[in-house]
């Protein structure tokens, strides 16, 4: 995935981002998707894994990722309703019900 096609989609999820933190989370999606394509296409993909370097970058991808998600989550409903999808999804109500 490119740089641009990841700032857009960022975006778009979550609103602006500043360029620092995009970096960060671009080079986060880019080290678990790595690891999950290789997990998914090794015939040893199920066996656990060994600690290595590889799996500590993996690990603090995943954390870079949860927090990042986690605080534009809490965000996005601390604002209320906002342009990006997931303020979006928060405010979301059924049209029947009215419950959210």
């Amino acid at each position: 995935m490119t740089e641009l096609t990841r700032a857009i989609i960022v975006e778009s999820l979550f609103g602006d981002v500043a360029p620092e933190e995009l970096r960060a989370v671009g080079q986060a999606v880019t080290v678990v998707s790595d690891r999950v394509n290789r997990s998914l296409w090794s015939p040893l993909g199920w066996l656990p894994r060994l600690p290595t370097s590889e799996r500590e970058h993996y690990g603090h991808a995943l954390r870079t990722l949860d927090r990042f998600m986690s605080c534009r989550i809490d965000e996005a409903r601390r604002r209320g309703s906002g342009p990006d999808l997931v303020s979006q999804l928060l405010t979301a109500r059924d049209a029947e019900t009215g419950e959210g």
